[in-house]
């Protein structure tokens, strides 16, 4: 059966709602993607809720209905298992105290994953990081600190910075 983008809506507005086969389809998808099992349903249901906000963003002339929600399930399920690989991480050890990273709260606590995020840079980014946000030095000050070129400094600060803003960890403490 071929789905049909006009009937995705909320029950009493536009559209009819979600049929079984958007379900199905949906469902298909992640488990072809490698979601778990115990994880699906949720899933199915975010991909649900997107499509149904998000219909107006389908347009024919790129492609068919059933490509379009491939590509909600494909991308939610990218997400998904990014964030899940994120939090296999979960002992982390720093300055001789063990944290441990799990979901809900703790994955918001943004002073702990910085912490952790820090310490994996490396020494030398680690204790410009740490002297530029915890002591609150300007680089001047952490050059003559640490014996290093002013130059040296922030080509460091600015590098570190950078590979944090990549680190995942650190966008799901952002967001969760």
């Amino acid at each position: 059966m071929q789905l049909e983008p006009d009937y995705l809506g909320f029950a009493g507005g536009e559209g009819k709602g979600a049929s079984k086969d958007h379900y199905r389809f949906v469902r298909e998808r992640l488990v072809q993607c490698g979601v778990k099992s115990h994880d699906i349903d949720e899933l199915t249901q975010h991909v649900i809720v997107t499509a149904v906000r998000r219909r107006d963003d389908f347009d024919v002339k790129k492609g068919p209905y059933e490509a379009w929600l491939s590509g909600l399930a494909r991308l939610t399920a990218r997400a998904h298992i990014r964030r899940a690989r994120v939090l296999e991480k979960r002992h982390v050890t720093l300055d001789g105290e063990d944290y441990r990273l799990v979901e809900g709260p703790a994955i918001g606590d943004l002073e702990n994953t910085f912490e952790y995020v820090i310490s994996s840079l490396g020494e030398p980014d680690c204790n410009i990081l740490k002297l530029r946000f915890k002591e609150q030095l300007q680089t001047k000050e952490i050059a003559e600190r640490l014996s290093m070129s002013h130059d040296a400094v922030r080509q460091r600060l600015a590098r570190a910075i950078d590979r944090m803003r990549q680190d995942p960890s650190v966008r799901l403490a952002l967001i969760g």
